[in-house]
């Protein structure tokens, strides 16, 4: 399934799924099962870090509620646009043949609109010759294309398109070259984004072992340290080890490195930032699953062992 959807459509699937976010992000608060004091500490300069876990996970989900629609919505506008594109070198060698044979360019994008009425670029072309018959003049109604995908290179095609209407003698020509180039444009982009998806994965598995180390060291280091010195009673060269700011700073840098790492990962591939949510979203997860399911699991592990190695 692909489709463009229209903007108010859009902005409203975005407006709801923010407050919807936001409102999950701050549950736990809003609903009284935790308080200000249990789920964020504010550091020595003044800093405030969320450290609880169930506070942590809300945000966590609150943000990838609000991801999803802007993903789903982009997945399915980038269907269209990518079926539209990779449709363009035989879309102007179709033309080409059909204006060989002594068809007015007009009535060849009729030709080629009845074959592919099913296909995302036939029904563009359908909406030219809607307007076209409609007594708009050739130029304005092929301009209706590029105003509803302004893309560069369905921008290019509307450029094509009125070069060969007003080029009248060489228009078999103007079209030959186009289809021709259409074809070494998509044949380059293929193997471009197949070039850089391993980019990608260094992207995904950096953010994955900076989780996975951070949750290690806290569960592992920082916890236990915290706790022998709570039941020792002494403090350390540095001060006293506070669990909650650790806990809070590993979070938030995984949480932003989730999010920046996705928005790269989708200018990299896709050459848009806002493509890059789709990356965000399984991050993010993968934030969630660290921070949750596999830090309780080391924690239960790590305090198993500190209960049976100190004094009773």
């Amino acid at each position: 399934m692909s489709i463009l959807v229209p903007k108010e459509v859009r902005y409203l699937v975005y407006t709801s799924s923010c407050v919807i976010g936001i409102f999950i992000m701050f549950f736990p608060l809003i609903t009284g099962v935790k308080t200000i004091d249990e789920c964020i500490v504010i550091t020595s300069i003044g800093i405030p870090l969320p450290y609880d876990l169930v506070f942590n996970t809300s945000i966590v989900f609150g943000l990838i509620i609000i991801c999803i629609p802007v993903a789903l919505i982009n997945y399915l506008e980038d269907r269209y646009v990518k079926n539209i594109e990779d449709k363009l070198p035989d879309f102007f060698k179709e033309l080409a043949e059909s204006t060989r044979a002594g068809v007015s360019l007009p009535e060849a994008l009729e030709e080629y609109a009845r074959r592919e009425k099913d296909t995302a670029l036939g029904k563009e072309v359908n909406r030219i010759i809607v307007r076209y018959k409609l007594r708009a003049d050739f130029e304005e109604a092929a301009e209706s294309l590029a105003k509803r995908i302004p893309t560069t290179a369905v921008q290019r095609a509307y450029v094509t398109l009125v070069e060969a209407y007003r080029s009248g003698g060489r228009m078999t020509e103007v079209l030959d070259s186009a289809a021709r180039i259409y074809s070494m444009i998509r044949d380059y982009e293929h193997s471009k984004r197949g070039r850089l998806k391993h980019y990608v994965w260094i992207i995904y598995m950096s953010v994955f072992l900076f989780s996975f180390i951070a949750v290690v060291i806290m569960e592992s280091f920082i916890r236990p340290t915290a706790e022998i010195g709570k039941v020792v009673g002494g403090t350390f060269i540095f001060g006293t080890l506070d669990e909650r700011v650790y806990e809070g700073l590993f979070f938030l840098s995984s949480l932003v490195q989730s999010i920046m790492g996705g928005i790269i990962a989708g200018k990299i591939v896709d050459g848009s930032a806002i493509k890059g949510v789709k990356h965000v979203i399984i991050m993010l997860i993968a934030v969630a699953f660290f921070f949750s399911i596999i830090s309780l699991a080391m924690r239960g592990y790590f305090e198993s062992i500190i209960k049976g190695s100190l004094p009773s």
